[in-house]
């Protein structure tokens, strides 16, 4: 064709491709041109930029299909990752959109017949639409306005704050986003928050992960969108009611759409966890935790607001009365939608404090005068060969009661001999009495004191008291038991100043636990007192017919231990430093009583004023 024929016809020709390939695009994007969130609106895509299409698609599920059409790749904050090699119709839809507004074009019927050449007319399309240049200038422009500020006042707040506000969180300055911005500023929202609710929620992407291939295409659901590749229902809106209805119904039952199913925030409710609810009498405590991916705004437990952490965690006591309580706990989410859960707290019962507790015994408490001279044969007998009734506790109290021999009654530990058990049989306590007692003391100078832990029997008629040692039958106390009186004898022949003993046993037959030490003889003896050598003090720890008992929390004999207590000081009754026998006796005779219940009575016989513990 000759130069000068085609620069007349090419103009024609170019302007006759142009219109058929914007007739078929207008006609295959009329699915992305519906918006149904309140009512249908046309928005043209075609004027619109593939940067401004991944935005509005990013907002609107509806203009995937446009995304589709471009064969766009989009971000998950709807920025262009890349589109296709631009075709020469999409080129010029691209030039004419981003042009300013001069002359709007229409599409009108058919054309006259093209005077082009035969082998051009065999391209062309059938029927070619007319396209005439509109008297109306800007009208659908501002058409096109219009429809953007409706759509902006019937988004909710978290789409429309991703399209007003960059990604950056600042104000889109393109006119094409000024309807959104207006809106958000209408409605008084800094989008601050919602950008950041959106950001760290499970919103789905618009483009699909990339393999290792490379970036994929756009993921799009095909129960709402489907491409006009695979149907020819690209005439038809889609139904984006039903697609709110299916996203609504998942979140009501606590799903969450998988990641493609939608590109909105999705609507939630706050899941409230709680990992334990107990109460320990009147203090009941609740621990949980709330979990929303839109957000917690606000959590109240029983009506009060209650501080959470980054997690949902959080903890809050309440009072429980007897009988239980229902607590109500409400949680609302930024999106204002609210969920409750009531938690049980059923009042536990502390079981009743009825245990005695008693102080532990320590003899370091107010150091004592030192008595050089004194010295102290101790004796502890909890287990015997001829008998099996054990004496609890009797070992303990006799090695105990040593240290108190040393820091309370001030005696040299050199000058103290304790006997326990099979080192206290009755050769053993005979011999200590009538050689190293007898050796140690020092004539007119030395008080003795005497500790016996064990068991102790009268005879029939109760006239004898034996003490029995570790080898003693109860059977044969004549013969293998020690006779009080004579042991005491044997005490006095050497000429001490003082002789004070302390007897933690009894005489009428029982022991103590609950059992007799001779099954022949059920009924107690009640053995009479005996008189007591001169410059001796005995301190008994039960009366004649009486049994002496343990004391099962300290694990100690009775006796022995308010013995032992009271020379604490807790028997210094004047508070004069000082603890005379008196003293010692009367407090431990009122504490063994009370714990008793009177069926124990501490004796008491000899010099009542003579001081036994002096503290410095």
């Amino acid at each position: 064709m000759p130069p000068s024929i085609w620069a007349a016809v090419m103009p024609f020709a170019t302007c006759l491709f142009f219109a058929a390939t914007l007739s078929v695009a207008t006609l295959s994007v009329v699915a992305a041109n519906t918006f149904s969130g309140s009512g249908s609106s046309l928005i043209n895509p075609d004027s619109k930029s593939d940067e401004a299409v991944c935005k509005f698609a990013a907002a609107l599920p509806a203009w995937r299909a446009e995304v589709l059409r471009r064969q766009l790749k989009c971000a998950e904050d709807g920025s262009l990752i890349s589109s296709p090699p631009s075709t020469p119709a999409q080129a010029t839809l691209e030039a004419e959109a981003s042009a300013p507004p001069k002359k709007n074009l229409e599409i009108a019927g058919p054309s006259a017949p093209s005077t082009a050449s035969d082998e051009k007319k065999e391209t062309a399309p059938a029927a070619e639409p007319e396209i005439r240049v509109s008297e109306n200038m800007g009208d659908e422009a501002k058409d096109d306005d219009t429809t953007l500020t409706s759509l902006a006042s019937n988004l909710d707040d978290s789409p429309l704050c991703r399209m007003a506000k960059d990604k950056s969180g600042e104000w889109r300055q393109s006119a094409a986003f000024s309807a959104f911005v207006d809106e958000a500023l209408r409605r008084g929202i800094s989008c601050g928050n919602k950008i950041g609710a959106t950001e760290s929620t499970e919103v789905n992407s618009i483009a699909a992960k990339p393999d290792d291939s490379g970036p994929s295409p756009v993921a799009i659901d095909e129960n709402v969108v489907t491409s006009n590749q695979n149907s020819d229902r690209s005439d038809q809106p889609m139904d984006i009611d039903s697609e709110d209805k299916a996203v609504q119904t998942a979140a009501g039952t606590g799903a969450q759409p998988d990641k493609g199913d939608d590109i909105r925030v999705v609507a939630s409710i706050p899941e409230i966890s709680i990992l334990s609810a107990n109460s320990v009498g009147p203090q009941g405590t609740i621990k949980g935790r709330v979990i929303d991916i839109a957000g917690l705004a606000e959590l109240r437990v029983d009506g009060r607001l209650v501080p959470f952490d980054s997690e949902g965690g959080f903890a809050v006591q309440t009072y429980v009365p007897d009988g239980g309580i229902t607590i109500l706990v409400e949680a609302v989410n930024r999106l204002g939608t609210t969920n409750s859960r009531d938690v049980r707290l059923d009042r536990m019962l502390e079981p009743a404090a009825t245990a005695i507790t008693f102080d532990r015994l320590n003899p370091l408490t107010r150091k004592a005068i030192s008595n050089e001279d004194a010295l102290a044969l101790i004796i502890g007998v909890e287990t015997y060969t001829e008998t099996p009734v054990n004496a609890a506790y009797a070992n303990s109290d006799a090695r105990v009661f040593a240290d108190y021999a040393v820091q309370k009654l001030g005696i040299p530990e050199n000058r103290i001999r304790t006997l326990v058990d099979d080192s206290a049989d009755e050769k053993g306590i005979l011999l200590s009495v009538q050689d190293w007692l007898h050796r140690a003391s020092r004539p007119g100078k030395s008080d003795i004191y005497i500790f016996f832990a064990g068991h102790g029997l009268a005879s029939e008629d109760g006239e004898d008291m034996y003490l029995l040692p570790h080898d003693g039958s109860p059977r044969l106390l004549d013969r293998t038991a020690l006779l009080r009186k004579e042991l005491f004898q044997d005490i006095s022949k050497a000429n001490p100043r003082s002789v004070t003993a302390f007897l933690d046993t009894c005489y009428s037959g029982t022991t103590r636990g609950t059992g007799t030490l001779i099954a022949s003889r059920p009924i107690a003896i009640r053995a009479r007192e005996q008189a007591i050598p001169e410059g001796f003090t005995v301190m008994t720890a039960a009366g004649g017919d009486q049994t002496a008992k343990p004391l099962e929390e300290v694990r100690h004999g009775m006796f022995s231990y308010f013995l032992m207590k009271g020379m604490e000081g807790d028997a210094d009754a004047n508070r004069d430093n000082q603890i005379t026998a008196g003293e010692l006796h009367a407090y431990v005779q009122r504490n063994v009583i009370q714990q008793s219940s009177g069926s124990q009575t501490p004796e008491l016989q000899g010099d009542a004023d003579r001081v036994l513990v002096r503290f410095q």
